[in-house]
């Protein structure tokens, strides 16, 4: 913890606010492009092996404690909440990979998270449907092979870039609501040299301009079923729960910043 309290304390922070100037980076030909201040915290990150820290060592991670990588989250917080928020998604969906998928797909994927080659995103929220999941409207259609055609959009997807999805949506026929709702894996590189779904746009924000926040457009997508039809949403709590802890150690992260620079300014004022 110590060599990643200095890296927050130093290079991290003092990053920070031309990340925030420079923003994320762009959408170019339906995919997300980070800018060099982004591309320098990703090279940074995994020059420290940050990106396995709690992924199993099978697969090239550390294998500690969530609790240590939640820990890291704070400090990383207390520097640049953007940082802290961008890296999280590499452990994260590496985790759900882990823990949902097939040992096959997990042995192929995993591997990619730690080295940086890929993160990815949690697809819920879609026009019209944000806090209520039941009236989700993107479809997923069964094919001869076993995979599903995916149709629809999703809206403030965060490091929807990041080259993984699980989406949310509603096999063709699935009862309206909660029940009705399943988990896919999608990639958005197949191999065969295009998108298998499209970055549509960055959103422009009020904060956190070094974080990704996009809309993303499904069109006959191929993807895969995680669990069985209709399970998707008991599956998607349990990276939301994980993501209630990170936030919370974002907020006592951005507490310890503040605190910090008030107390620094106290002692600096002269006054009367």
């Amino acid at each position: 913890m110590a060599s990643t309290g200095e890296w927050c304390g130093t290079s991290v922070q003092d990053r920070a606010a031309k990340l925030d100037d420079d923003g994320a980076g762009q959408v170019v030909d339906g995919k997300t492009i980070p800018s060099p201040a982004l591309a320098e915290l990703y090279q940074e990150a995994k020059d420290l092996q940050l990106y396995g820290i709690s992924l199993p060592t099978k697969h090239g991670g550390m294998g500690v404690p969530a609790s240590l990588h939640m820990v890291v989250l704070g400090q990383l917080s207390r520097a640049c909440v953007a940082s802290s928020t961008q890296l999280a998604f590499f452990t994260s969906i590496g985790e759900m990979i882990h823990r949902f998928c097939d040992e096959e797909t997990a042995d192929r994927l995993v591997p990619k998270i730690v080295s940086g080659e890929l993160s990815g995103s949690m697809c819920l929220t879609e026009p019209g449907c944000g806090s209520d999941l039941g009236l989700i409207r993107t479809t997923a259609a069964p094919q001869a092979d076993g995979s599903y055609q995916i149709n629809g959009s999703k809206i403030f997807i965060t490091n929807g870039g990041g080259g993984i999805h699980f989406t949310l949506a509603r096999v063709n026929g699935a009862p309206e609501g909660l029940d009705g709702i399943s988990m896919f894996l999608l990639e958005q590189d197949l191999g065969d040299g295009k998108n298998n779904f499209n970055v549509v746009k960055n959103e422009e924000k009020m904060g956190m301009h070094g974080s990704f926040t996009t809309e993303i457009l499904y069109e006959n997508s191929k993807a895969h079923i995680i669990g069985k039809e209709g399970e998707g949403f008991k599956m998607m709590l349990h990276l939301m729960n994980e993501a209630r802890i990170a936030v919370g150690m974002q907020s006592l992260g951005v507490i310890e910043a503040s605190i910090g620079y008030a107390v620094q300014y106290a002692n600096e004022r002269q006054q009367f």
